[in-house]
């Protein structure tokens, strides 16, 4: 979930439901201005997940999201807003990781990635994704 300063609304994705048994791929916005959620039905999709990183680039609106599970992933998915459909970009990363955090830093158009959890490496750690 993350602010989207191009359109005034709160973005979200993913998530779990039955007692985290299925994995959401809903995408849903939110108008603090109407107190209203709307769902997002976007095509392509991205594959259901939880426990991931979002944030929102406040210079083109674009959404991404990184890791999460269902599978323990490594992707790093955006959301064109022009387009209303979700790409996999191509990272170069094969760790998977969950509970990682992302910030964008729009003086340098850039994603940080904080990784939260990843299996086979201890520690945190940081990359940076040029948008």
């Amino acid at each position: 979930m993350d602010w989207d300063p191009t359109a005034n609304r709160i973005l979200l994705f993913g998530g779990t439901k039955n007692s985290g048994s299925t994995y959401m791929s809903d995408f849903w916005s939110y108008s603090p201005y109407t107190n209203k959620w709307t769902q997002i039905t976007a095509s392509p999709t991205c594959p259901g997940r939880y426990e991931h990183g979002c944030a929102v680039s406040s210079l083109s609106g674009r959404f991404y999201n990184f890791g999460g599970g269902s599978t323990v992933y490594s992707e790093f998915w955006e959301w064109n807003n022009v387009a209303n459909g979700w790409s996999k970009l191509d990272t170069g990363s094969t760790l998977p990781i969950w509970e990682g955090r992302l910030a964008f830093a729009s003086s340098i158009n850039s994603m940080y990635v904080f990784i939260g959890k990843a299996p086979s490496i201890p520690g945190k750690f940081l990359l940076i994704y040029i948008c």
